[in-house]
Order: structure tokens, then C-alpha cells, then sequence
């Protein structure tokens, strides 16, 4: 999955390159807001939820169609997993959900089409996918050390989209703002929490989305 997403993004700036007008970059503040939902039809109806916020720094390239964006955020949220084990004739079941501080690479690209509106201000609507790379998540101070791999229960694709806005210091410096909505796809992890309880005979589902949001200031190359 990792090396896909850096092809994609690879082409991507390669594809911006060729159809850009004019190359730029910025730098500035990111955030997002995550919400968590498990339902299952454990006892009748069995819901869970929980919401997380994520803040760091955003630097992105732009190629007027395409912008690449590379984020570093930290946070909190909570790591869950399930793992079904099988000892001769008999089966064993764990699941665990624990609170984690974490610091994560989101790297993404996005397709955009800009609107112009006057000579200092556009709007673009976008599109496309980010990736999220854990570099570390800690409990009561210590970093994970489970057994099953971190990659697995923190490491997740989105597919997001969104509006931006440009506004134009000078001819080389703006300002873009953006806000979007991501639905996070589900990862190995949440896969194998499903699996554990429909091993159960619990049919479980889990959703995940993130509004993300950035302000930056921007140079035109």
C-alpha cells in the first residue's frame, strides 16, 4: 500500500508539471477532526463513538491542477484490535482499545480545478486521496510494543474532498484556506477487529471520516 501511494503521488506531480501554468509552494498550520463509530448487533444494539483532533503543519506544491501535500500532525485517538488464537481444540479471544498520543506523516495529493473570481481572489474545488503514516504512538508515556504490527492499526488511507480558496498578497505571495470531509477506508486492523467479533457470530461495523482544514501562505515559482 505505502509504495502505491508514492507512485501515485509520483505521477501526480509528474502530470502537474506537464499541464501547470505556473509551479508554487507554501507552507502554514493543519489540522482535522476525526470521528469513530463501531456498531454491531452485540446484545440487541451495540453502538460506539468517539471524536479526536489532530493539529501540525501542512507544506504543499502546487501545479495548478494538482497539489501534493506533506503533513505533520500530532494527536490523540484511541488504537483498537481484535485477535482470535486456537490452542489445540479450543479458541481464545482478545480485543483491546487503548488511548494513544500519536505523531503522523499524512502525505496526499489532490486533483483541483481553480475560479478565478477578480484578479485577487479564486476558488478551486478538489479531490483525491492522503495517506496517514504513524511515527509514533504512545500509552501512559510509552510507545506501542504489541505484538501485532503498528503499521497495521494506525497506518490509513482516505479519499477526500473539499473546498479552497486563494487570495492574492502579490504576484507571488497568497493565502489559501481549504476544508474538505475524508472517509478513511478501513485498515488491516480494523479488519481484523471485524473479524474477531464476526468469529463471534457479532456482525460489527466501523466507520471512520476526518474534516480536515489548513491555512497557509503561499509562493509563486
Amino acid at each position: 500500500m505505502k509504495k502505491l501511494v508514492l507512485v501515485l503521488l509520483m505521477l501526480a506531480m509528474v502530470a502537474g508539471g506537464l499541464f501547470a501554468e505556473g509551479m508554487a509552494w507554501g507552507v502554514g498550520i493543519k489540522g482535522d477532526s476525526q470521528t469513530f463509530n463501531i456498531s454491531s448487533n452485540k446484545a440487541g444494539s451495540h453502538t460506539e463513538s468517539a471524536a479526536f483532533s489532530h493539529y501540525g503543519v501542512n507544506l504543499f506544491f502546487d501545479a495548478k491542477y494538482v497539489e501534493v501535500n506533506l503533513d505533520m500532525l500530532l494527536g490523540d485517538e484511541y488504537m483498537y484490535w481484535g485477535k482470535t488464537t486456537t490452542i489445540g481444540s479450543y479458541r481464545y479471544g482478545y480485543w483491546y482499545r487503548y488511548p494513544v498520543s500519536t505523531t503522523d506523516i499524512v502525505l496526499g495529493v489532490v486533483g483541483k480545478f481553480p475560479i478565478p473570481i477578480g484578479d485577487k481572489f479564486a476558488l478551486f474545488p478538489y479531490a483525491g486521496i492522503d495517506y496517514n503514516l504513524n511515527i509514533s504512538a504512545t500509552y501512559n508515556g510509552n510507545e506501542y510494543s504489541g505484538t501485532i504490527p503498528k503499521d497495521e492499526l494506525m497506518n490509513r488511507l482516505a479519499i477526500v474532498f473539499g473546498l479552497g480558496a486563494d487570495f492574492n498578497f502579490t504576484d507571488t505571495m497568497f493565502l489559501r484556506a481549504e476544508i474538505g470531509y475524508g472517509i478513511i477506508l478501513p485498515n488491516k486492523g480494523d479488519k481484523d477487529y471485524i473479524d474477531f467479533f464476526a468469529s463471534y457470530k457479532v456482525d460489527t461495523t466501523i466507520d471512520r471520516a476526518k474534516i480536515p482544514y489548513k491555512v497557509c501562505i503561499g509562493w509563486k515559482l
